[in-house]
């Protein structure tokens, strides 16, 4: 049995919404006991924490480890090679970031599965992750020139869901609106309609799969929930009556504050182009407003960043939890809750992951600082431990 103890830690326990001091005995990669542990067992391995802050690993849900976050629109794409190599030193950034799982929403050439597969196999060192493999937008569709698979009515959409299952996408992704990122397209307008989404849920849902929708613009939103989608990402014009509906059928919402924010905010050496910064600017405000108004009507919230969109690299991942409370109003304990056992139960892992509690396995992130008293903590992870091994350390 391989054993080691996180010793002197202060323990953040987001089920209780405390911190206390103790230490995190691990065993093949599980936690067997926190905070008194009592004599250790002969032949333990010790790593001294020194009074740092032991939390449970973070999830990134709305992830894009193929995309390049440099902002430069021309480096979006390219070979499978160099697309390969970019997903794995993406995967090296959330390690970095105190990230343990990830839900990969659009890539290309299937990549993402094939990494997925190779983190499980043990082959290559990565966050856990769920993969989508390539999105499913309509003809000259937002993401078309990026990661899109394009389809049109009903049958061509079954089909293309089909596709993506036999690659072995976990979750189905679909384009409802326009975005920002896409030239000649705008963010509020509707481009899958509600026939078209019904026909990839029945599909998804069939094979037990499940299905997100990119969708930023109201009617878009409501036909998505209407069609029975089980995620809805980034939802910048959320209203009341679709909020209603959301919580009624547990629809959960993963709202990616930081990609419009690093995109206004983010320090980056290449300009946008003109027409991604006026698309920004006139959702940013709303975006933040429907954050606010789902939460406090009760929507299931996970937390994901849009990580590869510009000025949004993985390394940025926990950024997210401060733009929850900066910007939208929340507290640092709610914050991360979501951004644990909140993400661990949209990716259905809340049994083995989400939290520091004896049985689950032990994926963790350090830092300096009580992340409950100061959330600025997160974005300076010391240390990520995924099953009990070091995989980086500050």
């Amino acid at each position: 049995m391989k054993q080691v103890c996180f010793k002197n830690a202060n323990i953040v326990d987001v089920l209780e919404g405390r911190c206390f001091a103790g230490d995190a005995l691990v065993e093949d990669g599980r936690i067997a006991a926190v905070g008194e542990v009592g004599p250790l067992p002969e032949g333990c391995r010790v790593v001294e924490m020194g009074g740092q802050y032991l939390a449970p690993g973070a999830f990134n849900c709305h992830t894009h480890i193929t995309i390049s976050s440099d902002a430069d629109m021309g480096l979006i794409g390219g070979s499978d090679a160099r697309l390969t190599l970019l997903a794995i030193q993406s995967l090296q950034g959330f390690l970095k970031a105190g990230v343990t799982f990830i839900r990969d929403v659009g890539g290309y050439s299937g990549i993402d599965i094939l990494l997925r597969d190779e983190i499980r196999a043990g082959r290559v060192q990565g966050p856990d992750m769920l993969a989508c493999g390539r999105c499913i937008c309509i003809t000259g569709g937002h993401s078309w020139t990026l990661c899109g698979l394009q389809a049109d009515g009903a049958e061509e959409m079954r089909k293309a869901t089909r596709d993506q299952l036999r690659a072995g996408a976990d979750w189905i992704k679909v384009i409802a609106t326009g975005g920002i990122m896409t030239k000649g397209v705008e963010p509020g307008a509707q481009q899958m309609d509600l026939e078209e989404m019904e026909a990839v849920v029945r599909e998804a849902h069939k094979c037990g799969a499940k299905v997100c929708s990119h969708a930023q613009g109201a009617s878009g939103i409501r036909d998505s929930v209407r069609a029975g989608i089980d995620s809805i990402e980034h939802g910048c014009y959320l209203d009341g009556e679709t909020i209603s509906r959301m919580v009624e059928q547990g629809t959960w919402f993963c709202p990616t504050l930081a990609a419009s924010h690093f995109i206004l905010y983010g320090d980056s050496p290449v300009k946008q182009p003109d027409y991604v910064i006026r698309k920004t600017k006139a959702v940013i405000d709303s975006h933040i407003r429907s954050f606010k108004d789902a939460y406090a009507a009760g929507v299931k919230i996970c937390m994901g960043t849009d990580a590869g969109t510009p000025s949004n690299p993985p390394e940025n991942s926990c950024s997210e939890y401060v733009l929850m409370v900066e910007k939208g109003g929340l507290t640092p304990l709610e914050a991360l809750r979501i951004g644990t056992i909140e993400s661990a139960k949209l990716c259905g892992v809340e049994e083995s992951l989400g939290s520091i509690t004896p049985g689950k396995r032990a994926c963790f992130a350090v830092y300096r600082d009580d992340p409950l008293q100061t959330i600025a903590t997160v974005t300076d992870n010391r240390m990520t431990i995924k099953d009990g091994e070091i995989v980086y350390r500050a």
